[in-house]
């Protein structure tokens, strides 16, 4: 897969398949083909609805230039697996490609300290806004040596009772501006509202073909619904993010800058003319 191709791939899973511990459906390690060959990967047994959440919050991510694996639709043969553990009938799994690299998964109380001086922090919070995922936490990050972290598990995103204008409350976001001066958590908006600048600039149409619902046909509709979800959540999130760093709402004055603001104004205004 060329880097600059953010089009889900397809594979086909290779046993064995070593169970790993996972909160939701079944996951796995395995090899599997690829058309770059042979590669070790993470494979979720999931239902269509969470394998298009995956899906889909991964592509996002990588449009966005956040740091995630590629991910696949894995083809697995029913023989090395249960048939009462697949959850969709076309036997397809998730698939998000294994770092080479050592990596760990560590809890909140052992990597908070890390994620807080992570570069990616900030955008990390505001896209779990965006995708309504409450269950990011230092534990849903793969923590490399070299201090590169990896976006994992969204399975949990997009769930279907949540409303465009809500806020999740990303506790990211929260642990950002926590304790911190109000002159601070008014530059972190500033820097959050730039990322919501790109975020604006997706192209949803070439998301869904991105996706490739073609794949897994029963997928097409979940596609559809989240897309229209996030298209309709963009307006509400710079209030979302206000909200979120617990930037008070007040009146500023400007009594000390009344004269300043005049000569501005005057000037607009005679350009008006």
């Amino acid at each position: 897969m060329a880097v600059n191709d953010f089009h889900v791939q397809i594979a086909t899973a290779y046993p064995p398949l070593l169970e790993v511990p996972s909160r939701k459906g079944l996951t796995y390690r395995a090899l599997i083909e690829t058309d770059e060959g042979r590669k070790r990967a993470f494979l979720k047994l999931l239902s269509v609805e969470d394998i298009a959440r995956e899906v889909l919050c991964a592509t996002l991510a990588r449009k966005l230039h956040l740091p995630i694996r590629p991910c696949y639709y894995v083809e697995v043969d029913p023989s090395l697996v249960c048939k009462n553990k697949f959850l969709n009938s076309d036997r397809v799994a998730f698939g998000l490609e294994e770092d080479v690299y050592p990596a760990f998964r560590g809890n909140s109380t052992q990597l908070e300290d890390e994620v807080l001086k992570w570069e990616n922090a900030l955008q990390c919070a505001i896209f779990d806004e965006w995708i309504f995922n409450r269950d990011r936490n230092a534990g849903n990050l793969v923590y490399v040596e070299n201090g590169v972290f990896w976006l994992i598990d969204h399975d949990e995103a997009l769930p279907n009772y949540a409303s465009p204008s809500s806020s999740c409350g990303s506790v990211l976001l929260h642990k950002l501006a926590q304790d911190q001066q109000e002159l601070h958590r008014h530059r972190l908006k500033q820097l959050a509202l730039r990322f919501v600048q790109q975020i604006e600039e997706i192209d949803m149409a070439e998301v869904i073909e991105l996706v490739r619902s073609e794949v897994l046909p029963p997928s097409r509709v979940y596609y559809q619904r989240y897309i229209n979800f996030l298209t309709d959540r963009i307006p509400y999130l710079p209030a979302i993010i206000t909200e979120g760093l617990g930037i008070k709402q007040r009146e500023i004055r400007f009594d000390n800058v009344k004269p300043l603001l005049s000569k501005k104004t005057t000037k607009v205004d005679e350009s008006e003319k």
